[in-house]
């Protein structure tokens, strides 16, 4: 087993604390198997696979392409971080625009819309 140092904080009160212990890691899937249980250890691998998934999905809501996620879902591969989203800019200026507008500020909204259109305005 790796012996493995692992900080975490949390707030407590007013005031941020952190705390740190080591821990034992299995150095191997077989080592996880014997000492979790096979169950146990698919389980874990489970968790940390839902966490990366969730990490794709995300950059596909912040570039405004939810709409292509389940398509690009048979292309992700656990580990590949050279998976960025190419943000889709319209989208982005389009939310911005109606955020504005929303919030009451359309006047504003109008205006941003004139300067990045101004043949258009």
């Amino acid at each position: 087993m790796l012996q493995k140092e692992v900080a975490a904080k949390a707030k407590v009160g007013e005031n941020h604390e952190q705390a740190s212990a080591e821990f034992s890691y299995p150095e191997t899937t077989s080592e996880a198997v014997e000492s979790y249980g096979e169950e146990l250890a698919l389980d874990l691998i489970h968790s940390a696979l839902t966490l990366q998934v969730q990490r794709f999905i995300r950059q596909y809501i912040l570039a405004g392409r939810a709409a292509e996620l389940q398509a690009a879902a048979a292309s992700f591969r656990p580990g590949r971080r050279s998976q960025k989203v190419e943000k889709d800019v319209g989208a982005a200026m389009r939310d911005n625009l109606l955020a504005l507008k929303a919030a009451g500020r359309e006047e504003e909204a109008r205006e941003l819309f004139r300067q990045m259109f101004p043949d258009l305005a």
